[in-house]
Formats: structure tokens, sequence, C-alpha cells
């Protein structure tokens, strides 16, 4: 009986204690490096947690969706291959049809359209904003599941979880203080191919958007030789956090080693 109360009491103050969210980079984890110094820094009087996104190369690769889609590909290719005799027809017919369309955009646009460039471009993207939806997705539950408050005491985020988290801040989701480590939210955008990495974030400096109200103290962490994820892209989450255009502050500048 007093073995059952101690637990109970140790459980109770855990949950009690301030809780610190921390949100990984592309290719690390909830057990990576700068979380275990984060663990060791907040000692006893923090409570630490993280949670593993499917973000990173093995994650994808497990993904049944892409499983899927490759499968299919390839099961496509071969129903193509075995029933040449009709499809061969069928393929002379879109090829016609591709081969004007080409003529038409290079008359439009004075340039040619690559084929194989627009194929690479697209899938990455889709890729990319399935899998920021689904790491959205992943810590939105472990927000709910772990929380015994609404919000996190902190959140800190490195990289690829800064931009996962600065959706978060985006859309409602967090409005407790904010540590973000080399947030690619930029970088990300910039693979989806507009200025919109999960159809909600906006890179435009404009009064309006939703970060520039953001209703908690964010700091930005960033080394000025960062290799990985530009300071430039810092400096304009810097911009639309403050409403402004111009502005050449930076909060923080410290070596960045994408972990």
């Amino acid at each position: 009986m007093e073995e059952e109360g101690l637990l109970k009491t140790i459980a109770t103050t855990t949950e009690q204690l301030p809780h610190v969210v921390f949100m990984h980079g592309l290719e690390s984890g909830p057990n990576g490096r700068k979380v275990r110094v984060l663990r060791k820094a907040c000692g006893s009087q923090y409570q630490v947690s993280a949670v593993q996104m499917p973000c990173g190369r093995l994650a994808v690769a497990r993904d049944p969706v892409v499983i899927g889609s490759a499968v299919g590909l390839v099961c496509a290719v071969a129903v193509a291959l075995v029933n040449i005799v009709w499809v061969g027809p069928l393929m002379v017919g879109v090829g016609a049809v591709g081969w004007w369309a080409l003529r038409r955009h290079r008359r439009q646009h004075g340039e040619r359209f690559r084929w194989g460039r627009w194929l690479w471009r697209s899938s990455t993207a889709w890729l990319v904003r399935r899998v920021v939806a689904r790491s959205i997705a992943a810590q939105r539950t472990h927000l709910a599941s772990v929380l015994t408050t609404a919000q996190p005491t902190l959140v800190v985020a490195s990289s690829f979880g800064g931009a996962v988290c600065v959706e978060l801040m985006r859309d409602g989701t967090l409005a407790c203080p904010v540590i973000l480590l080399a947030s690619a939210q930029a970088r990300i955008a910039n693979y989806t191919h507009h200025n919109d990495a999960t159809n909600n974030y906006t890179r435009h400096t404009t009064p309006n958007n939703p970060l520039s109200h953001y209703p908690n103290k964010v700091l930005l962490v960033h080394g000025r030789q960062d290799t990985v994820v530009p300071l430039a892209d810092a400096t304009e989450l810097l911009q639309i956090l403050r409403g402004h255009d111009n502005d050449n502050d930076n909060d923080n500048d410290n070596d960045n080693d994408n972990d």
C-alpha cells in the first residue's frame, strides 16, 4: 500500500510539472541529441516530451500511400506492356495531344516544356505536402494526449520541426512561448513550389498574416554560417512575425548542427 501511494504521488507530481514539447528535425527523432541536451538542462524541474514524426526517409518509404502509388505505377506499366497491341494506338494518340500541348506552351512562353522536370517537381511537391500534413497530425495527437492543460509551457522546434511548429502557430493550435532553432518553413514552401507549405503557410510579409498576431513570445535561434537553412529564412520569418517588410534585426546567432 505504501508503494502504491508513493507511485501515485510521483505520477501526480510529474503531471503538475511545467511541460516542454520538443519537435525534432527531418532525419532526427524524439531521442536525438538536441532533445537529450534539453532534458538534461531541464532536469527534474520540467517534463520534456517528444514524438516521432513520419518525416525521415524510412518513414516515407513505409507510408502506405507511397507504397500503393509505387505498386500501382508498376502494375500499370506491366499491363501496358502485356497489352501493347491495343495500348499502342492509345499511346500514339496521347503522344500527339502532348506534342500539340508542348508546341502551344513554347509559343506562349518562349521556352521548352520539360516533362521530366515537371514530373519530378510535381511528385516532390506532393510528397512534401503529405509528409508535412502527417507530421502536423502527429504533433496535434501528441499535444492532445500528453498535456493536462490547454497549452504546454514551452515548445522548442528544430529545422523541419520548426516548419511544423510554424503551421501549428498559424492555425491557432499553439499559443505558448516558442523557440525555433533554424526553422525550415521557407525551405518547405520552396519544395512545394508555391508560397504555401500546407495550403496555409504564407511567406508574404503582410500585416494580415496570422503569424504577425501570434499571442506569445517567439525566439528565433539561427547560425550565421548555416548552409542547410539560410539565415535569410529566419530574417524573413522575423519580418512576418513583426508584421512589416524591413527589419534587419536578428534575435540570436548561434551555431546550427541540424540535428
